[in-house]
């Protein structure tokens, strides 16, 4: 569920650039926490929380779609690191941060939510698991995300130190222009839902 590239990875490999590894380690946490709980809901077969879920999906969507395109648009503006990248930059104050933007960010993107209701019900885990395996399989999807964007996290990390100003500016327009497409998909996104559901309103009335 995690391997795909998109805004979730993209965050790691720009917090892992610009802060270090261990921004990078509390990014990939976020996102394993927000993979996880999706799981867990899905593995224990909670059809009532899934539906409100997917019944208000564009209010998360919306949510997650502008938090991007603020963190787009601060990294368009973002100013050049120091010049001893060796050092990490302190990250303390602004871990928790970290942590519950990207959770918030992992929870409300489109592509977690859809892939994991679209996979749990095509099997229908409810019926095969209790309560103890069901967080079994949620642990064990969490723990997978976890070292998968913790990976992506030190492979960057690694390359922090010989990143010249000129390729971090390049970066940082990059990622920056791309969290803005993302974040903008996620609008659309929510706002299709939004006709879509006006739509068959209409149809029923």
């Amino acid at each position: 569920m995690a391997a795909p590239v998109g805004p979730l990875a993209l965050l790691c490999i720009r917090q892992s650039l610009t802060k270090g590894l261990k921004a990078g380690a509390i990014t990939a946490y976020g996102i394993a926490l927000g993979d996880g709980f999706y799981a867990l809901i899905a593995a224990l077969g909670l059809s009532a929380f899934s539906s409100f879920v997917l019944a208000h999906r564009e209010y998360l969507f919306v949510a997650g779609g502008i938090i991007l395109i603020v963190l787009g648009i601060k990294g368009l503006i973002a100013p050049l690191p120091p010049q001893e990248k060796t050092i990490e930059i302190p990250i303390k104050a602004r871990g928790l941060t970290i942590l519950l933007q990207t959770m918030i960010i992992t929870l409300t993107n489109p592509m977690t939510i859809l892939s994991f209701v679209a996979a749990f019900s095509a099997f229908e885990f409810e019926r095969f698991y209790d309560t103890n395996e069901a967080i079994y399989v949620a642990l064990g999807i969490t723990l997978g995300s976890f070292f998968w964007f913790l990976l992506i996290s030190a492979t960057f990390a690694y390359f922090r130190t010989k990143v010249t100003p000129a390729i971090y500016r390049i970066i940082n327009l990059i990622s920056g222009s791309l969290l803005i497409v993302y974040g903008t998909l996620f609008l659309l996104d929510a706002a299709w839902a939004v006709l879509f559901k006006t739509y068959l309103s209409s149809k029923i009335l």
